[in-house]
């Protein structure tokens, strides 16, 4: 617990890095409410509605492994025509979990093929969906601006631990003494993703590394 003369607060992670390089600790006790919020049962994404423990699951794999495609590269459309893009969201099976199979074919207008046909090592998921892809770009961004929504950051911790988990699921790893590692280029997410972690009741270390390729 803090102490009343130096009470916890949440600061930057680039932060924390500048004024730590070798990593930084921190722990909070709260119980993840951040403010009053009234919990939707579901949010509507453009082409329906979905339950919020669905759309929680959706936007960790999404922040994590998804992309936007701005080409119909089988109907040869352009973007800024009728179409919006598709939104793909890949994954290995040597890396891979059914979680991302049950989750995502239970959000409407998903489709997925395995690659390549004959042995298969990745899993692509697909949604084309116009009103679908315009909520996902405009809501939780494309690469380089993912975000998650800062209203979901205000839920109750039960639904944080949601988006945790499959946030590891997508970008993380389990060390082998029971630790969670999230890895990713964006300092943003970065920083969401500590405090839900945080909010979670869970010890944050933040270690910088350096990349030689930019697109890792």
């Amino acid at each position: 617990n803090a102490r009343e003369d130096h009470p916890w607060e949440f600061v930057l992670a680039d932060t924390l890095i500048d004024r730590n390089p070798t990593g930084y600790r921190f722990r909070c006790g709260v119980d993840g409410y951040a403010g009053e919020i009234e919990v939707p049962k579901a949010v509507n994404m453009g082409n329906a509605e979905i339950p919020l423990e669905l759309y929680l699951r959706f936007v960790g794999f999404y922040v994590t492994e998804g992309s936007h495609r701005t080409y119909d590269y089988k109907h040869k459309r352009a973007p800024f025509s009728d179409f919006q893009g598709i939104i793909n969201i890949v994954q290995t099976f040597k890396k891979f979990s059914e979680e991302f199979t049950e989750t995502l074919t239970e959000v409407p207008g998903f489709s997925f093929r395995d690659y390549p046909k004959d042995a298969p090592t990745y899993r692509k998921f697909s949604n084309s969906d116009p009103a679908f892809v315009t909520y996902v770009v405009n809501e939780i961004g494309v690469r380089g601006s993912k975000n998650i929504p800062d209203w979901v950051l205000k839920l109750p911790t039960k639904y944080l631990e949601i988006l945790l988990e499959a946030v590891i699921l997508g970008d993380g790893s389990v060390d082998p003494n029971g630790g969670y590692w999230f890895t990713n280029t964006n300092k943003k997410l970065v920083d969401q993703v500590c405090e839900i972690a945080t909010k979670c009741g869970h010890v944050v270390v933040v270690e910088p590394k350096k990349f030689t390729n930019p697109g890792e």
